[in-house]
């Protein structure tokens, strides 16, 4: 009996279909696996169409990231969008699986490139950086995957990056802080996890530091500061 379709097992693997009927594809990564059933029919009438995907981008600006919803509840979004324009401003919009867009908010500054992460609630957290080196700080902010409104935000005496959700919520980040007025100054380090629903601080664990120098072309120490190990 011939098949009902075949696969091509390349970097790009693809179905061919052979003749009508069923087949059932498993994927499988070490001990995790998961089936799908694809059903082929015949006919020279066959019409197809696209069941959803993502709007234009606003004029002016740039996609940066498309996030799918961690969890994919049934009130909420299922992907979200962080674009911003050529001086940095940015937006987040919220879209069902269709394409169909169901808010969007704007006014948040400079989002870290990378710095939109799902909040393990459905909704969408996002990282802003305020003020000019070495002056910086950042802001952690979470919306609502319902209606956009902003949950809660964090707002750092420094900077945050390496950002992480657990399973329940919690985030964790590493957020960098200074002895003095400026990023030149010497740093201190610390891991810190946040509330999901409120974003109140439940967890600080001080990293240790390590000695960095600079020196210009000539040899001459510009600067001497203690600062997070590689």
């Amino acid at each position: 009996m011939l098949p009902f379709a075949t696969l091509n097992t390349d970097t790009e693997p693809f179905l061919i279909a052979v003749a009508a009927g069923q087949v059932t594809l498993t994927a499988t990564v070490q001990s995790a696996a998961t089936e799908v059933q694809v059903n082929i029919v015949s006919g020279a009438n066959l019409v197809s169409r696209q069941c959803g995907g993502l709007p234009h981008s606003i004029s002016g600006l740039r996609t940066w990231q498309i996030l799918q919803a961690v969890p994919r509840l049934q009130n909420t979004s299922d992907f979200y969008t962080h674009e911003a324009d050529s001086s940095g401003n940015a937006i987040i919009r919220a879209f069902t699986a269709d394409g169909a867009q169901l808010w969007q908010s704007s006014g948040l500054g400079w989002i870290d490139l990378f710095g939109m992460l799902p909040d393990g609630l459905g909704g969408i957290s996002a990282t802003s950086v305020h003020g000019l080196p070495p002056f910086s700080y950042s802001t952690l902010s979470d919306f609502d995957g319902v209606t956009g409104a902003q949950m809660w935000s964090y707002t750092s005496s420094g900077l945050i990056s390496g950002q992480a959700t657990r399973q329940d919520g919690v985030k964790f980040f590493l957020e960098e802080t200074t002895t003095g007025p400026s990023q030149f100054d010497s740093n201190l380090a610390s891991l810190v996890a946040l509330s999901p629903d409120t974003g109140a601080e439940v967890m600080r664990f001080p990293l240790p530091r390590g000695l960095a120098q600079t020196y210009d072309c000539n040899g001459v120490l510009i600067q001497d500061r203690n600062e997070l190990p590689a």
